[in-house]
C-alpha cells in the first residue's frame, strides 16, 4: 500500500469529509437535546407546576425538530462516507490487492 502524492484537491476532499463529520455531530446533538426536552423535561416541569400547561404545545414542534435533525444528520454522514471512500481510493489506488 504505497500512498500516492497528496494534491491540493485531495486536501480539499479531506476538508469536505471533516466538515461532514462535524455537521453530523452537531445535528445529532441538536436532535438529542430536542428529543430529551420534548420527552422528559417539558412534561416533568409541567407536572411540577414550574411551567404552564400550554408549554406542552411545544412538544410536537421539538419532535419535528429532532426528526428533521436526524434525517439531515444521516444525509450528512452518508455524504461524508462517500467522500471518505473517494479520498481513500485516490490516496491508495491499489488498496484492494
Amino acid at each position: 500500500m504505497n500512498p500516492a502524492f497528496t494534491t491540493s484537491s485531495e486536501w480539499g476532499l479531506v476538508a469536505v469529509v471533516n466538515n461532514g463529520v462535524v455537521i453530523f455531530t452537531l445535528l445529532v446533538i441538536v436532535a438529542a437535546l430536542s428529543f430529551v426536552a420534548a420527552r422528559a423535561m417539558i412534561p416533568s416541569l409541567v407536572n411540577d407546576y414550574q411551567l404552564p400547561p400550554r408549554a406542552m404545545l411545544l412538544r410536537p414542534v421539538l419532535y419535528v425538530v429532532a426528526l428533521v435533525a436526524l434525517v439531515v444528520a444521516l444525509f450528512s454522514l452518508s455524504q461524508a462516507l462517500v467522500n471518505a471512500i473517494t479520498l481513500v481510493t485516490q490516496l491508495f489506488p491499489n488498496w484492494l490487492i
